[in-house]
């Protein structure tokens, strides 16, 4: 009986071994994510803001700022810009400088 996927040789080795290693460059930056996602959120939380607010006078959608804070995402520098402008702190931007 046949397989019913063609044998690709090398090409999966390949394929495997670079989302191996992009997963390994994600877990290295997740410390960093995690830094400031807790530094959003306490930031936020200053002022008593939810996430909805914020998502509002961002334009940054609520989940991902959910997301943001948990440290699962690591937000743009645009998105980071935003955040800070928001929240009137540039804390966020110098946490991700350094």
């Amino acid at each position: 009986m046949s397989s019913l996927l063609p044998f690709t040789g090398h090409s999966v080795y390949r394929n495997l071994s670079s989302r191996l290693s992009r997963a390994r460059h994600i877990s290295k930056g997740c410390r960093d994510s995690k830094k400031v996602g807790s530094l959003i959120r306490r930031l936020r939380s200053r002022p008593e803001i939810t996430q909805a607010t914020l998502a509002s006078l961002t334009g940054i959608h609520r989940t991902y700022l959910s997301r943001a804070e948990r440290g699962q995402v690591m937000p743009s520098i645009i998105a980071l810009m935003q955040i800070a402008r928001a929240l009137k702190d540039d804390k966020v931007m110098l946490r991700v400088r350094k």
